[in-house]
């Protein structure tokens, strides 16, 4: 399985899409959008329960909230976000290759931050569902993704990973 790096613009990409055409950050800009193009939109929760033999692989995006107080899994960063696509709810965990950036580094650092609590658009490839368990000892079971891009949920157009 590819863990795809951040990049920071928040693009996480695999090497496929940080070669050819660049938008000046070193991303294949027709890689994005072959990506976008691709992605399925309506994907929620129940559907991967009663077939995930047709979702794993498959690349989805949708809007939701970083979680406040997301499961805990150990020795992986990952973001998990909790929204509603195709008229139903998603609540994904999406594994990252590092820990999103929560602060500047530097006065000068314009990388964008991310935050829980913050709405963002998640584009990703569906894994295989997972069990995790929460600070209070809640077990849930998942679906999982390698997050590919993550978007200001304003950008409806996602124009600005």
């Amino acid at each position: 399985m590819i863990r795809l790096p951040l990049l920071p613009v928040l693009v996480l990409c695999a090497s496929s899409i940080c070669a050819g055409q660049s938008s000046g950050h070193g991303i294949d800009n027709q890689a994005i959008s072959r990506i976008k193009e691709s992605a399925n939109y309506d994907f929620y929760n129940e559907l991967m329960y009663r077939s995930p033999q047709d979702w794993v692989g498959k690349i989805i995006a949708f809007t939701g909230v970083i979680a406040e107080h997301p499961v805990i899994v150990r020795g992986r960063d990952i973001v998990q976000v909790n929204g509603t696509s195709g008229g139903d709810y998603a609540n994904i965990v999406a594994f990252l290759d590092q820990p999103l950036p929560e602060k500047p580094l530097t006065v000068a650092d314009r990388t964008a931050k991310v935050t829980r609590g913050q709405r963002v658009i998640i584009v990703g490839r569906l894994t295989p569902s997972e069990e995790f368990v929460n600070k209070y000892g809640s077990r849930f079971f998942l679906p999982t993704m390698d997050c590919l891009m993550i978007y200001n949920g304003e950008d409806r157009e996602l124009s600005n990973p």
